[in-house]
């Protein structure tokens, strides 16, 4: 998965107008592309391995 940033620069390298990161941002989250965050777990402790 490319994110905004890395689809506005494909964009430049390919020759196609210019797209500004927004514009890209604005595209992928109308077709339905969120940001994902990670859920923090807890690291395992040594009681916790046992």
């Amino acid at each position: 998965m490319m994110s905004a940033t890395e689809l506005a620069k494909s964009a430049a390298a390919h020759n196609i107008a210019h797209v500004s990161q927004r514009t890209a941002r604005r595209v992928l989250h109308g077709e339905g592309l969120k940001a994902i965050h990670t859920i923090r777990k807890p690291l395992l402790t040594r009681t916790h391995k046992r």
